[in-house]
């Protein structure tokens, strides 16, 4: 995951995943209910007591419509817009 030049190894999806990216690339609830024992554990402390640190930013999400659905590999320089993002 990467923010303004910044990789982290943490981080989660609006739909609620939490992906630790030192032991993937996508959301697993196994590994994310491992990973908060390990830290209760290590913490000493309930979940209840180390989720009141959690602060949320809610996200909007909005739909808008368009009059034709053209797709990416038809849009001029997409394609290599992708490319050259997934190279940073």
């Amino acid at each position: 995951m990467k923010c303004s030049g910044t990789v982290f190894n943490f981080g989660g999806e609006q739909s609620g995943h939490l992906i630790f990216r030192d032991f993937g690339t996508t959301g697993d609830g196994l590994v994310a209910a491992l990973q908060i024992l390990r830290i209760m554990k290590a913490k000493g402390q309930p979940l209840s007591k180390l989720a009141k640190c959690w602060t949320r930013f809610p996200q909007l999400v909005v739909n808008i419509k368009v009059r034709e659905k053209i797709p990416f590999e038809k849009l001029d320089g997409i394609l290599k817009l992708v490319r050259r993002q997934k190279r940073s």
